[in-house]
């Protein structure tokens, strides 16, 4: 799911707004009674800013301009982290008013106590950021790969899950051997940013672990 449909979804479900969250057009413009509240997000690969949008009624809704604007700007720094961290930054912790940056997406919610949206902006190409957002494969075969060079991600190599009760968790000592849900020989699952993009097998490589991939996972069947 985009990252900004989610987030206004699981924000929306705590407003009680009843309204089917939707992904706001190119054009779109905020109106002029709106309280808009934004963070940057910086990353390697350039500066973007993640915005939260409570209307009039809403911010009514939620005890006026003051409280209301708290309010709006909690989900901001909760909300906004989670966005920063897909497209690989960090959030400033500094909250401004407005936004300054070019609009390139975000989505919207809607019901009885008001409308609330979240916007990202920018100068990248919705493009790339879509890209940075849902699935490394997809960057790899961007034309603009130029401008993400240097954008980190997080990659692991995953052999296996089990679940365990607490009494057992409890009684892990050193020599207990905890049974995985994968055979032996099986591939093994590669993430990128906790979303697997393909499986590989173990090799050493100079007295190290290492994976070799031995398949692409297709974005879309995970």
């Amino acid at each position: 799911m985009n990252e900004l449909l989610e987030s206004v979804t699981i924000v929306g479900a705590e407003l009680g707004l009843s309204g089917a969250a939707s992904l706001t057009g190119a054009g779109w413009q905020p109106n002029a009674s709106d309280t808009i509240v934004s963070a940057q997000i910086s990353t390697p690969g350039g500066a973007y800013e993640v915005a939260v949008i409570g209307d009039e009624k809403l911010i009514t809704n939620l005890g006026g301009s003051d409280e209301g604007l708290n309010k709006i700007a909690a989900w901001l720094e909760s909300r906004g982290a989670v966005i920063a961290g897909s497209l690989g930054g960090s959030l400033s912790e500094e909250a401004n008013l407005g936004v300054s940056l070019p609009y390139l997406e975000g989505a919207s919610i809607s019901g009885d106590a008001g409308t609330f949206s979240m916007i990202l902006a920018g100068t990248a190409p919705t493009a790339i950021v879509e890209a940075v957002r849902t699935a490394a494969p997809v960057i790899a075969q961007s034309a603009g790969i130029g401008l993400l060079n240097d954008v980190p991600l997080v990659v692991t190599a995953e052999l296996g899950r089990t679940s365990m009760y607490v009494r057992d968790l409890l009684n892990l000592a050193p020599g207990t051997v905890v049974e995985l849900d994968r055979l032996a020989g099986a591939p093994i699952d590669i993430l990128v940013n906790g979303k697997i993009i393909a499986r590989g097998e173990v090799v050493v490589v100079d007295e190290e672990f290492g994976v070799r991939v031995v398949e692409i996972v297709d974005a879309d069947a995970n």
